[in-house]
């Protein structure tokens, strides 16, 4: 499973640097393919804005993953990636990269996020 480091610490999911969502879903921020980090967004980000904002974003929350890190694992969500442009991206929007880098501290809106860790297919590694 692919692990995740989120630097996004405005969101709802947002756990000291891990990522509290079940899944995460990484999308092109604009119709074009994206071509940089840049041109991508973590659609999962959900703003932080009081007690209502992380009782609206329960449906999406990690329990496994929280589980296993009360005894030394990882959260290791599941990402859904549709961005076919990136080296990593796998057949039925699999993200195949060892591990993911959200980026978009203080962002107030998911366009504010990118996956770090995007890399233009045919670039080797």
């Amino acid at each position: 499973m692919t692990q995740v480091k989120c630097h996004v610490n405005t969101c709802t999911h947002w756990l000291s640097g891990q990522c509290g969502a079940g899944n995460i879903d990484i999308l092109n921020e604009t119709e074009i393919m994206p071509r940089s980090s840049e041109d991508t967004e973590c659609k999962t980000f959900h703003r932080k804005e009081g007690i209502t904002s992380y009782i609206s974003s329960m449906d999406n929350v990690n329990w496994s993953g929280m589980a296993s890190t009360l005894t030394g694992g990882d959260m290791n969500p599941t990402i859904t990636c549709v961005v076919d442009t990136c080296h990593y991206w796998g057949q039925n929007d699999e993200c195949h990269a060892d591990a993911i880098e959200v980026s978009g501290s203080d962002a107030e809106h998911s366009q504010d996020t990118n996956c770090g860790t995007f890399k233009p297919k045919g670039v080797e590694e």
